[in-house]
């Protein structure tokens, strides 16, 4: 099981990479959780396609971090036939925005 910081750094970055290019008048919020659900939930009969489509959210960093972080559990999450499914406890804020590297975020 990866450590707490870790997971933390993870979920951050990909928040980071989501909100890069988010329009200011839009609602990201159920975007976020939308794809976020998507991303983390995890079936041991998880086909390949559904994989590929998913990964178009994500920059190319942001989806490598979610297959190093998941994809050591998957041996796992077959051998045992798990399903794992993401619960939010509240609807996801943009806690600060403003400007990277000439980006909105």
């Amino acid at each position: 099981m990866k450590s707490l910081p870790q997971t933390f750094i993870l979920l951050s970055t990909l928040l980071f990479s989501s909100f890069t290019h988010a329009d200011a008048n839009s609602n990201v919020g159920p975007w976020v959780k939308h794809i976020l659900t998507e991303t983390l939930s995890v079936n041991y009969m998880e086909e390949k396609d559904s994989v590929d489509k998913v990964n178009e959210n994500y920059t190319f960093n942001a989806w490598e971090a979610i297959v190093s972080f998941l994809g050591g559990y998957m041996d796992v999450i077959r051998a045992k036939q798990l399903t794992i499914h993401p619960v939010f406890v509240g609807d996801p804020v943009i806690v600060k925005s403003g400007y990277s590297s000439g980006i909105r975020f």
